[in-house]
């Protein structure tokens, strides 16, 4: 078995996902939803690419998880730990802003936050307190189904489960364009898991091809899937988008033959700490800082700026002072639990 330490270049491509999905949000998608003025120096349409990448990311990651646990609950549990706490916070914290900002389009109503508090407002069609959340329900269903491959005792036939999936996926993609099946027209669970397993599966299966790789080597079955996996993507999108996702195994790739050493920096590394806090943080305060400045007659370069720090240091103390001291305080009662059982 391999050896090796954690990768901490999956740490900085984290960070990296993060940055991109932020400066994409606070430049192009602001000027999509509110229009930026003539002064802004700079646009980063291809940042919504960093979700992508995070998608990849959680396939390796997720088999990493899987690895290291005991039972199905310990699972549950770590999952819980790791989302939940830095969560709440997060949907609280942009509820509170983006009310008292009065930033349009974006406020919603007190018991609908309640609801996001659950994470499942996207299984019942309920509006975000945030619109990065959305990705939230695709990560839950993707760990609903690697669940059950692992309580089913599956995960050592993941090969012949990916090339089903692909497969699947094909087909899917064929009843689209063929207007037999229309995604927009479903709701609730049935939708999510069907958009989880069938539009972005092929992201994660990279990622899960290349955890293989790293536990035990190279593979023909391995590139062979990560090759159905693009040529999918290329049927789901441009040329231009799939190159990118190319681009994104390959340095995978390089990652794993341990050619990627010098991206390990340690600015990258703290941001790779903080991502998930930052993509949580991010969007409507952001949003709603910029949307206030502009009211006041601020540069827009210096609002986005601003914007940026403030949301760093929001996702740092979060990070710090909830998230991580919950995740171990909620492991730890875990812990004394199951020692107290036997």
């Amino acid at each position: 078995m391999n050896t090796k330490n954690r990768l901490l270049e999956i740490d900085v491509l984290r960070g990296v996902a993060a940055i991109s999905v932020v400066l994409f949000h606070y430049t192009t998608r602001y000027n999509q939803k509110y229009s930026h003025s003539d002064d802004v120096l700079m646009y980063f349409p291809q940042g919504h690419h960093g979700v992508e990448l995070f998608f990849i990311i959680s396939g390796f990651v997720i088999f990493m998880s899987l690895e290291k646990i005991q039972t199905g609950f310990e699972f549950i549990v770590g999952r819980f730990s790791r989302l939940y706490p830095a969560y709440w916070t997060c949907v609280i914290l942009t509820y509170a802003i983006v009310n008292i900002a009065g930033l349009p389009n974006y406020r919603v109503s007190w018991d609908i936050a309640i609801i996001n508090l659950s994470m499942f407002q996207l299984f019942f069609n309920i509006s975000n307190v945030d619109g990065v959340y959305w990705t939230l329900g695709i990560e839950l269903c993707f760990y609903f189904i690697m669940f059950i491959f692992y309580k089913s005792r599956l995960l050592k036939h993941i090969y012949e489960i990916a090339i089903i999936w692909l497969v699947l996926m094909a087909l899917n993609i064929v009843l689209e364009k063929q207007g037999i099946i229309s995604i927009e027209t479903r709701v609730g669970i049935l939708f999510f898991l069907r958009y989880s397993s069938l539009i972005f599966a092929n992201l994660f299966l990279i990622g899960m091809m290349f955890y293989k790789k790293y536990r035990e080597g190279f593979s023909l079955k391995q590139y062979s899937i990560i090759t159905g996996c693009i040529l999918i993507y290329k049927l789901q999108h441009s040329w231009k988008e799939t190159i990118l996702i190319i681009v994104f195994t390959a340095i995978f790739n390089f990652v794993l033959d341990n050619k990627m050493k010098f991206i390990v920096q340690q600015p990258l590394l703290f941001i790779g700490t903080i991502s998930y806090s930052l993509y949580l943080i991010h969007q409507n305060i952001g949003y709603a800082i910029i949307y206030t400045f502009y009211k006041l007659g601020i540069n827009p370069n210096i609002s986005i700026c601003i914007a940026l720090i403030i949301s760093i240091l929001l996702a740092t103390t979060i990070t710090f002072k909830i998230e991580k001291p919950m995740m171990r305080f909620i492991k730890e009662q875990y812990k004394i639990r199951i020692l107290v059982q036997r």
